[in-house]
């Protein structure tokens, strides 16, 4: 009951117009076993004539129509029932690659982005095989075939070799099917190892998918990819229903045709009984049945249920991840960007944040400075909405960041990630990433960051082709173009040069002089554009305020700041 109820939540996912036609499609393939119900008895009447030395003509016409009727159905339903499974599974999986964004950062980091590549690409296709219509064959040993061959061949020869005959219309179906669908199978394979491809680069970069508006983009990319892909599949699938038609369907109506007109004729000779007209009927369609599918069956089903299991799954969480409250804050001051109240962290019982209260207000650089493990980033986590396991009350602009998603959260501002993530696509797509196309202003900041030589090609995967300081150029144009109000800023300008660093750090200076911000750095060159400073020790935050006042008050800041000083002046002269 539990299976069958997991089966039910799994087709819910899917398009309703989709699960008809797909049902409808099966179906019209079934409906043959129904009609099959009167072959028998049309095969009885012929046997009873014959018995009495007489053959009705009409009841062969009859059984050659039924015949033509489950050969045109079988093509109608498989038209109907391939094309539309193939559809609902390239639904299923468009849906699920755009609500992946909206996995928790935890429970997404925790599986990997493999993890979700796989159940996209080809976990999905074991669950689409609980629509297959081919579940409920047989199997017939090769033995019991052999076997029967050999009572074929004694009873009569000619049969047999149309038997066998059957065979090499078999041997010329594997043969064809291999020689012209193998073209559309490769390119489709090389289309999903792309896209298998294409997805892991999505996910590992989910922070700039996110900070760029850029889901809805990748998400049409992402269509176009799986039609094409499906495209190649539904062409080798068409061809392999035509040589089922031709090679299997078509030998098959007529050899039992034939072995009715032939045994009527051995029997109206005397040298056959009417009853082994009957048998060599029922022994051609165990020789028919295809056997090996049962084993592919098994597997199938096996996978089938647990990726069901694992789908139905991803849905709850995807759920449980919606936003649950929109109401602002009125109680709360505007001209804060973010207010932290009795906030606390912990990892396995060890406190990382101790009771933080703190309000960072609009239009300031707020710098955060602490020793490593004191858990500034923890708190950027958990300020980026990644950790909702916390203690306490966060506010970003008066709204409470538990009930806002990622893509709500990163609407409201940048974040300059500390190892930047960059596509193996164009620097236009990597700057702009799925935000509006304001030429002027893409060509003003290529200017400005010195980056024109990087366009009109692919940056390469993680940015293989680009040096670490145009990675960080191109970061820094991401949060140019998309000019939000607010920006987070996690380690930036790491492992550059002083030259290069100098001269992007002022263009940060300058970027963020009317915005809200908040930086993590070691770096007290970088600390240094900040108006306001927060002190991290023992996990607390001991102190806040301007650079001048830290230097007179808080030893921890004082001390950070000379070491850190005398390390950038002993790095310069070696530069």
């Amino acid at each position: 009951m539990k299976k069958i109820k997991e089966i039910i939540n799994f087709y819910r996912c899917i398009s309703r117009k989709r699960l008809i036609l797909t049902l409808i499609g099966g179906l019209i393939l079934s409906f043959p076993i129904i009609i099959n119900i009167y072959t028998p008895v049309i095969i009885g009447k012929i046997i009873d004539n014959l018995s009495n030395q007489t053959l009705n003509i009409n009841n062969i016409y009859l059984l050659i129509g039924l015949f033509a009727l489950n050969i045109i159905l079988d093509y109608i339903g498989n038209k109907i029932y391939l094309y539309n499974k193939y559809k609902a599974a390239d639904e299923m999986r468009n849906y699920i690659f755009e609500k992946t964004f909206s996995i928790p950062i935890k429970e997404f980091n925790r599986n990997g982005a493999a993890y979700y590549s796989t159940l996209i690409r080809e976990q999905l296709n074991n669950a689409f095989a609980v629509l297959d219509y081919s579940f409920i064959q047989n199997i017939l040993l090769t033995v019991r075939m052999i076997f029967i061959m050999g009572i074929v061949f004694l009873w009569s020869k000619i049969i047999f070799i149309v038997f066998l005959l059957n065979g090499v219309a078999v041997y010329l179906f594997s043969k064809n099917m291999n020689k012209l669908t193998r073209p559309y199978i490769e390119k489709g394979m090389n289309e999903v190892r792309k896209i298998n491809s294409f997805l892991n680069e999505s996910f590992n970069n989910i922070i700039q998918v996110l900070s760029g508006n850029f889901v809805k983009k990748l998400s049409r990319e992402y269509q176009e990819k799986n039609k094409i892909t499906t495209d190649y599949f539904l062409k080798s699938e068409y061809i392999r229903v035509k040589l089922n038609i031709l090679l299997s369907e078509i030998p098959e109506a007529f050899t039992k045709v034939f072995i009715i007109v032939y045994s009527a004729y051995l029997v109206l000779k005397g040298n056959m009984e009417i009853g082994q007209i009957w048998v060599l009927l029922t022994y051609y369609s165990y020789i028919k049945q295809p056997f090996e599918f049962f084993r592919y069956f098994s597997k199938a089903f096996l996978e089938g249920d647990v990726t069901i299991n694992e789908i139905n799954k991803f849905y709850s969480k995807t759920k449980e991840n919606k936003g649950k409250d929109k109401k602002y804050m009125e109680l709360l001051s505007e001209d804060n960007f973010y207010t932290l109240k009795n906030v606390n962290y912990k990892i396995n019982g060890r406190k990382i944040l101790k009771n933080i209260n703190i309000v960072f207000p609009k239009n300031k650089i707020i710098g955060i400075v602490g020793l490593s493990g004191e858990g500034k980033s923890t708190l950027i986590n958990i300020l980026l909405g990644f950790e909702k396991e916390y203690e306490g009350e966060i506010y970003l602009n008066r709204k409470d960041i538990r009930n806002l998603t990622h893509e709500e959260i990163f609407n409201e501002l940048d974040y300059y990630e500390q190892n930047v993530k960059i596509f193996n696509k164009s620097l236009k797509e990597n700057i702009i990433l799925g935000r509006e196309w304001n030429k002027k202003r893409y060509e003003e900041i290529v200017e400005k960051l010195k980056l024109k030589h990087l366009e009109n090609r692919k940056l390469g995967s993680n940015g293989e082709f680009i040096s670490g300081g145009e990675k960080h150029r191109i970061q820094l144009a991401r949060i140019m173009y998309s000019n939000k109000k607010y920006v987070i800023l996690d380690e930036p300008l790491t492992n550059l040069d002083a030259i290069n660093e100098k001269e992007l750090l002022d263009i940060l200076n300058e970027h963020l002089k009317d915005k809200s911000a908040i930086i993590i750095s070691h770096k007290f060159n970088i600390i240094d554009i900040c108006d306001l400073i927060a002190v991290i020790e023992n996990s607390k935050i001991t102190s806040f305020d301007a650079h001048e006042n830290l230097l007179k008050k808080n030893d921890l800041y004082k001390k950070l700041r000379d070491i850190a000083v005398n390390f950038e002046n002993r790095s310069k002269i070696n530069q």
